[in-house]
């Protein structure tokens, strides 16, 4: 996986060098070019077709992440919006409250719809009644963030959401850091504990990222006890007092300047990435207000992606 570029009007795309590729000097550019004759290659999104001296190549026509799965070549690119699959787990703000459905704002070209049907209410399993639509608000309200997963794509591509895991739902102190969606290295885990620092870390496929205190059992038990309640009105549950101490505060923000770091700097971003440029700033023993100067961005995201 590489980077294909665009400089000016001309397209100059970082292909897979090997034998076959020819190089070509058109206006004092270095431009890599892939025969399609040569090596049979079938063009993706995000590529074309051109005649070069009387053969036909493959270039990029965007500036972005060229991947090949087989002989199909695509390039993902860097800039555009959050294209969402099913499936996907995504960090999204509350935009409107809508007839029986919250609208969200998932970084896609539409805000995607979560119903009232695919959300956990408190007094269990049980029918949505009327009563539910009329106290949407306060279950969930414009601009509070809310973790959840495709659960459908619609012809007309508008996005379903669903939160009916209790790893989904509202979500409470924390940071939210946005980078592009084409940045983000799908995994099979995005729900991480960094237990020596005691922090969780959300990495959403639309590009969102969520860091914050990794609950405590007392939260996790009040809940609980929200959702398995036999009233929906849960306003006499008292939520336990939350602290966070400075040297977590210092840790939540050292990470979220990690992933800032990491999306400025065109890497893929990852645990293991995040944790590469965390580990560097501390080793350098830098403070969190110095990770952006230009001295140190490059001594710490040069090998963050060196593991792939």
């Amino acid at each position: 996986m590489q980077t294909a570029i665009i400089l000016g009007a001309c397209v100059c795309p970082f292909l897979f060098i090997d034998k076959h590729t020819q190089i070509f000097q058109r206006l004092n550019l270095l431009i890599y070019l892939i025969s399609l004759i040569t090596l049979n290659y079938h063009r993706g999104h995000g590529t074309v077709v051109t005649k070069i001296e009387k053969n036909e190549y493959l270039i990029a026509s965007v500036t972005g992440m060229v991947e090949k799965v087989n002989k199909l070549i695509t390039v993902r690119p860097s800039t555009s919006r959050y294209s969402p699959e099913i499936g996907d787990i995504v960090v999204g703000r509350i935009v409107e409250v809508a007839d029986k459905r919250w609208k969200l704002d998932i970084n896609a070209r539409q805000n995607a719809g979560l119903l009232i049907s695919s959300v956990n209410l408190p007094g269990g399993q049980r029918r949505r009644t009327e009563a539910d639509s009329l106290q949407m608000r306060t279950f969930l309200s414009e601009g509070d963030l809310v973790s959840a997963e495709v659960q459908k794509l619609m012809s007309d591509r508008s996005v379903s959401l669903h939160t009916r895991s209790l790893k989904y739902g509202k979500l409470g102190l924390g940071v939210l850091v946005c980078v592009p969606a084409s940045l983000i290295k799908r995994s099979k885990i995005h729900f991480h504990t960094l237990d020596s620092l005691n922090i969780d870390v959300l990495i959403g496929h639309n590009g969102y990222i969520w860091i914050c205190p990794t609950p405590t059992e007392e939260e996790k038990e009040f809940k609980r006890m929200q959702l398995e309640s036999d009233s929906t009105d849960t306003s006499s549950l008292t939520p336990p007092e939350v602290e966070i101490d400075m040297d977590k505060r210092e840790s939540i923000a050292r990470l979220r300047n990690s992933v800032d770091l990491l999306g400025k700097a065109r890497k893929l971003v990852y645990i293991d990435s995040i944790l590469h440029v965390y580990n560097a700033s501390v080793q350098m023993n830098l403070p969190c207000s110095k990770m952006f100067e230009n001295r140190h961005v490059q001594a710490l995201t040069a090998n963050a992606n060196a593991d792939l």
